[in-house]
Parts: C-alpha cells; structure tokens; sequence
C-alpha cells in the first residue's frame, strides 16, 4: 500500500530515505502546545502534581506503626518495616512484612488520591 507523503519529503535526497517518521512528525505537531501553553502547563505542574507527589514521600516516609523488635515495642516508619525484609530472623522478615502490608491497607485512600493527583500529564 502506497502511503501519500507531503511534497516537502520528496525535496531533498536525507529526506527521502526517512518519510514516515518525518510524516508521523509532521502530524504529531499539530497537537502541540504554543510556547505560552506550555509555560502555563509548567507552572501548573509545580503546584498541582509536585504538591501530590510530595505528599504521597511525606505520607509513606512519616507513617509509623507499632513493632516489636528485640524484646521492645518500637514505632517504626514504613521504610524501617521495608528494612526488616533483610532481617536474618525469618520470624521478623515476616511479622515486618505483615506490618508492612497492614500500614499500606491503611493508607490506600491517601496514597490513591496522592497518585491519581500525579499522574502523567
């Protein structure tokens, strides 16, 4: 199947050798955003999606839960529980991770809105 490119494909011979891509450019570009879209997109994006992001890092990192380790309750923040996977006392690497797997159950409606308030542009 013949495809029918833009008459700019055929003007020189770098071209030639390349005209999909540089058809699939040309129509791409028509879904751009002008020079003050984008600006705006960024600037947006340092309030709205940073903000979602930092908080999802501030929820994860400060969320602590109650563990025993070494005979004593300690409250741990999630990345200490994810720590414990390499615990060498397999009975810990376990209570860890079903500590683990219960703070994350608690926190699943913060962390989606902090996702879905991130997502890709």
């Amino acid at each position: 199947m013949q495809t029918c490119y833009p008459k700019f494909i055929n003007l020189d011979a770098r071209t030639k050798v390349h005209p999909y891509y540089l058809y699939e450019s040309a129509k791409a570009s028509h879904y751009q955003m002008s020079e003050k879209e984008e600006m705006l997109a960024a600037e947006l994006s340092l309030s709205g999606s940073t903000a979602w992001t930092k908080l999802q890092g501030t929820i994860t990192s400060q969320y602590s839960v109650p563990f025993e380790l070494d005979g004593k309750i300690q409250k741990l923040p999630l990345p200490a529980l994810i720590n414990l996977r390499s615990h060498p006392d397999a009975d810990v690497r376990r209570r860890g991770y079903e500590a683990e797997n219960q703070a994350w159950n608690t926190l699943k409606e913060p962390l989606a809105a902090a996702m879905n308030g991130s997502k890709a542009k």
